[in-house]
This record gives C-alpha cells, sequence and structure tokens, in this order.
C-alpha cells in the first residue's frame, strides 16, 4: 500500500470533506436548466424551484460518486503528480470517513429528488448507476469511456425536464449527447497530446490523435446539425 504523499500541510477535516465533494464539478449540472429555458419556463417560480431541487440532488449524488471514485482509485492517485494532493491520497479526509459523507450525500440527492416527484428520484437514481458502470467497469475501455461520460449529461438534461414535467425534446438530447461526446473526445486528445496521465489512464495507449480528430469532426457536425 503506498503511503500519503509528505511533507504537505492537511486541511482541515471538514475543508478536507469539502474539498472530496469536488464542488467545482458541480458546474456540469447547469445542463439540468436546459429544459427550463427551452420550455420558456424561466419565469415560472414554481418551475425554477422544482430546477433547482433537481440541481441540489445531482450535485449530492454526484459528488458521492466523485468520492466513491477517489476512494476506488486511492492507490492510483497517490502516485500522480496532482491527484496525490486529493483529500483521500493525501490523508487529509480519512477513509471510513469517505465512505459515511459518501453515503450520505447519496440519501440526501435521492431525498432532494423524491420531495419532487418519484420519477426524478428514478432519474437520480439512473445517473447514480451510470456514474458508478464508468468508475467501476467502463473508465479504461477506450471509446465506451467517453460514451458514458456523455450519457451523464443526458441524464442531467432528462432530469430537469422530468423535474418541471415539460416533454424531452429528442433534438435537444441528441444535440447535448453529440456535444458531450465532442468534450470527451477533445479531452482524450489533450490528454494524450501532453501524456500527463500515461500512468493512471490505462486506455489512452488505446486512442491516438487522427482518431480522435474523426471523432472530433463527427461530433462537432452532429452537434451543429441537431441543434
Amino acid at each position: 500500500m503506498t503511503s500519503p504523499p509528505l511533507n504537505q500541510t492537511s486541511p482541515p477535516l471538514p475543508l478536507a470533506a469539502i474539498k472530496a465533494m469536488r464542488p467545482k464539478q458541480w458546474a456540469k449540472n447547469v445542463f439540468i436548466f436546459a429544459a427550463l429555458i427551452f420550455s420558456l419556463n424561466f419565469e415560472n417560480p414554481t418551475a425554477i424551484y422544482q430546477t433547482l431541487m433537481a440541481l441540489c440532488s445531482f450535485c449530492c449524488i454526484s459528488s458521492s460518486g466523485y468520492i466513491i471514485n477517489d476512494i476506488r482509485d486511492i492507490e492510483v492517485d497517490r502516485n500522480h503528480p496532482k491527484k496525490q494532493f486529493r483529500p483521500l491520497a493525501s490523508g487529509a479526509l480519512p477513509v471510513n470517513i469517505g465512505y459515511t459523507q459518501a453515503a450520505l450525500l447519496f440519501c440526501l440527492g435521492m431525498i432532494f429528488g423524491y420531495s419532487i416527484s418519484l420519477k426524478l428520484l428514478v432519474v437520480a437514481l439512473a445517473y447514480f448507476t451510470t456514474t458508478m458502470s464508468y468508475s467501476l467497469f467502463f473508465k479504461n475501455i477506450v471509446v465506451l469511456d467517453v460514451m458514458f461520460i456523455a450519457s451523464g449529461f443526458i441524464w442531467r438534461v432528462v432530469a430537469g425536464a422530468v423535474a418541471i414535467n415539460v416533454a424531452i425534446s429528442p433534438w435537444l438530447l441528441t444535440c447535448t449527447g453529440f456535444l458531450a461526446l465532442f468534450l470527451g473526445f477533445n479531452k482524450r486528445r489533450g490528454e494524450l497530446i501532453s501524456m500527463k496521465d500515461k500512468n493512471t489512464r490505462n486506455n489512452l495507449k488505446d486512442y491516438n490523435i487522427p482518431m480522435l480528430q474523426e471523432f472530433q469532426a463527427i461530433t462537432t457536425s452532429g452537434a451543429i446539425i441537431s441543434y
């Protein structure tokens, strides 16, 4: 077992717990507002409240997934030049507290979802299942890894529509999917060029620049056409 990095000042436990939730990643959940905006309900107080509750649900659930993923990858992260300073990898947040925090966040996310509707609860659970499937099984499978990341964004859009009980536009889902795929393949291309993650992301060796450029061209065209 690899030891936590030395000579680093650990943040206080509450701060480490907050950092482990990766609040910066909550920005991805703005896709939940797509249905509110495109259905022209952004002046409807009830719809705004329901969307905000869906946002809270997904922020809690996504943070729960991040913590579980960090616990699973703790040994690998300790050998990464940047990830070694994450709360769990650095030892600032004990693993047992991490498990407890992840469970509480998951339950809180489910409560937020159920407070709006049973359908939103089901969508939130489907999103969590997708993220866990990615972390446990598909993270290192070429192309499928990006597809599972993209599906997470689609679930966000679906959640926004379910929260305010409006019809889900297939074109909105298609555009979201292509856009998310483009961002995912672009990220892989950046990683491959820099090779910063060559020791921690096992599937980079299965990608190559020409392949990723083709995927980027296809997904860009798809996003523009569907929009």
